[in-house]
């Protein structure tokens, strides 16, 4: 049987299209070994606010240098006020969206908890997400594979390990990947991208913005409809 690998950052309450990545995907890989980048998904992300405005979500992290691999970033939880106002804006965000009360207990649970990392904190949302939606590839992170070479050579070499036959890219990689080099085509990896439209669906407001935390999906049309979305399947039951 053939096995897709896809590889990308864990980010802080991703988007939608990130759960069509897992969905595709036999064994997704985290990749937390690359160098954190400021004012990015990887420690924030956006819901609606009830006047369709764009109201933004960040976990604050500690000082650290510029070359400072994703795993090694800590989150600066003295003090930890940003989780309660956290969950305070996710309430006034979503609270009266039909799903909320079905969703807002599990993510309460994860972003309370003291994680010492943010891609620890990252990860378990990511992975809940996942598996209330039904999605169960194999997780793994980069980290632990220590995987050889930079950039292209590095998500070759990841695939190489294991055991790869296609590569699911997101869209925004293909920036730096370099298909000049024709290294997925030496090693007989089939290369590709995420083409993948975001949908509209039933969200509060007078307009629709795609594009935000899962939550916004998940709290407004509910975890069947969502999944429908991404992939259709039964969902587990929960």
């Amino acid at each position: 049987m053939s096995r897709t690998v896809v590889i990308s950052q864990p980010t802080y309450l991703p988007w939608l299209g990130y759960f069509e990545l897992i969905a595709k995907s036999d064994v997704f890989v985290f990749l937390d070994n690359v160098q954190c980048v400021k004012q990015s998904w990887h420690n924030r992300n956006r819901l609606k606010g009830n006047d369709d405005q764009l109201i933004w979500l960040t976990v604050p992290v500690k000082a650290h240098p510029l070359d400072t691999p994703l795993s090694k970033i800590q989150i600066l939880n003295n003090p930890s006020v940003w989780r309660r106002k956290h969950l305070g804006t996710i309430q006034t965000c979503l609270g009266s969206a039909v799903y909320f009360h079905t969703i807002f207990p599990f993510i309460q649970e994860f972003i309370n908890y003291e994680y010492e990392y943010l891609v620890d904190l990252n990860i378990s949302l990511i992975k809940l997400f996942a598996d209330l939606l039904g999605l169960s590839p194999n997780f793994v992170k980069a980290s632990d594979l220590n995987p050889q070479g930079r950039r292209t050579e590095m998500l070759v070499n990841l695939c190489q390990q294991l055991d790869a036959d296609y590569y699911y890219s997101p869209m925004g990689s293909k920036v730096y990947i370099e298909e000049e080099k024709h290294l997925f085509i030496e090693e007989d990896i089939k290369l590709n991208y995420q083409i993948w439209e975001h949908p509209c669906y039933s969200q509060r407001g007078k307009i629709f913005v795609s594009h935000l935390s899962i939550l916004d999906t998940l709290m407004n049309i509910g975890l069947e409809a969502t999944r429908s979305l991404i992939i259709p399947n039964k969902l587990k039951d929960i």
